[in-house]
Parts: C-alpha cells; structure tokens; sequence
C-alpha cells in the first residue's frame, strides 16, 4: 500500500469557476479509476457542484502533489415533516493503492460534530444510496442505528421517513414493490479477486448488504438512513478511534512478534 502525503479541505462555492474545474478534472480522474457509469458533467453536479446548502470537499495527495482520494461532505437543509432538518450526503474514491488507512472517517465526524453543534437540536439524518458493500459495512460498524439492517426491518415510522427522503431527493426504485433499492447509475470497479473476496466474507453486513442488494455491479444503490444525535455521533467517534487503536496494537505486536530462526544444516 502507497502513504498518502498530505491532505487539503476546499470548499467549493469559495472557489473561482476556473478553479473548481481544474477540482472537478482532478476528481474525475480519481473516480474513474473506481466507478464507471457517470460522465463527467453528473459528477460535477453531484460532488462540486451540488445544491447542498454546505458542501466540504477533503482531497488525499500523493508524495508527488497528486490528488489520489477524496471524500465530498454535502448538509442540505430540507423541511421534512414539517420541520427544517438536515441531511447529509457523501461521495468517496480512493485509488486502490492507497486504500486501507480508513483516513475519510475523521473528516466526516468533524463536519458533522461541527455543524451539530452550531444547529443544536436539528433533526439530523444519514442518507445514502449505496453502491458497494464495503461503504455499507462502514456505516453500519460506527453508526447507533442504521436502516436497513441484519437484525429487523425498518419499523413503519422510519419506512415512512425512508420514503420521504427518497422523494427529497429524487430517488427512485429499480422495480416497484422494492423501495429500498434504487437507480444509481455509478458501478465499482471491482476485479474477479474483488468480488470473489466479498462473496467469501463473514461481516453480516456485507452479506446483508449483498442479499438486500445483488444488482449492485449493475449499479444498483441500497437505500440507506441513519438518524443522527449529536451523542450519537461522538459514541460513533469512540468507535472509530477504538478501531484505530486495535489496528495500532495489532501492528505493534506484529513488529515485535518473535522471528522463526534458521540454522545451517
């Protein structure tokens, strides 16, 4: 695995136009070499230029100066139910070289903690339209409560609150009498390796997430919402840090693990 080098946060409606295209060429790259399905003008709406009322773009850089991963945080400020509420959205690409690191975690807590906090009490939801098992495996491991999930459908009133954000946002199902999965469009760029590894896997949401949704090398996404807390966000960060920490400790016992030695026969 490659180190990435440096990371740099740009927000894009402070950007000039020249500016944000040269963001979008530089991502678009990036996205290409994980996902096909999505010229370039679809991409810059959804990840440059999106109607998101805040929208944080962190760019992951080679030791050449070259953008090599990227995660893109949108909050849109929607009434729903009557109420102003937030939603947010994400897009994320890493070049498979320098995957592994888990570094988009961070910035995606920042963000949300920050904006919590300046809009105390504001319904706050996660919505995603997931075309890959490990993002849905990402989410379901840090988030309090997910939906759908493993364990039970999705009770009546978060099945109607499912609905009223996919109507939000214009997302609609593949087949009727299947509201939970949906046209995306975007499709990874998974090798036979890849694929033979997640159908292999024992991580219950990835086989959720492949029973739920086996049209997703065809693009298909799985509708997916989490409501979000303000302590449920930090208990979600405990989580992460936790995981990070069991890596470090794995890493140093590994280092320090005795050597088998040989002799001359």
């Amino acid at each position: 695995m490659e180190k990435l080098a440096a990371a740099e946060i740009v927000v894009p409606h402070l950007m000039t136009q020249d500016a944000r295209q040269r963001l979008v060429d530089d991502l678009y790259t990036v996205h290409c070499r994980i996902f096909e399905g999505v010229d370039r003008r679809s991409f810059a709406k959804y990840v440059v230029e999106s109607s998101a009322e805040h929208t944080w773009i962190q760019l992951h850089k080679s030791a050449r100066g070259e953008v090599v991963g990227y995660i893109a945080i949108h909050i849109f400020e929607r009434e729903l139910r009557g109420e102003t509420a937030a939603v947010m959205r994400a897009e994320a690409g890493m070049m498979s070289e320098y995957r592994g690191a888990n570094v988009n975690g961070w910035f995606a807590l920042d963000r949300l903690i920050r904006y919590m906090l300046a809009h105390p009490g504001r319904p706050t939801y996660y919505l995603g339209s997931l075309v890959h098992p490990s993002s849905y495996a990402q989410i379901a491991r840090y988030a309090d409560n997910v939906y759908p999930n493993p364990s039970e459908a999705p009770p009546a009133e978060v099945a109607e609150l499912m609905g009223d954000l996919a109507a939000t946002f214009g997302i609609s199902p593949v087949a009727e009498g299947n509201p939970l999965v949906c046209k995306v469009g975007w499709r990874t760029i998974d090798t036979d390796a890849d694929r033979a590894h997640w159908r292999r896997t024992e991580n219950p949401y990835v086989r959720f997430f492949m029973a739920e949704n086996p049209g997703y090398t065809e693009g298909h996404g799985l509708l997916t919402v989490a409501p979000l807390s303000l302590a449920g966000v930090m208990r979600a960060g405990g989580r992460f840090v936790g995981s990070k920490a069991r890596r470090w400790a794995r890493g140093v016992a590994a280092a320090w693990a005795p050597r088998p030695t040989t002799s001359a026969a």
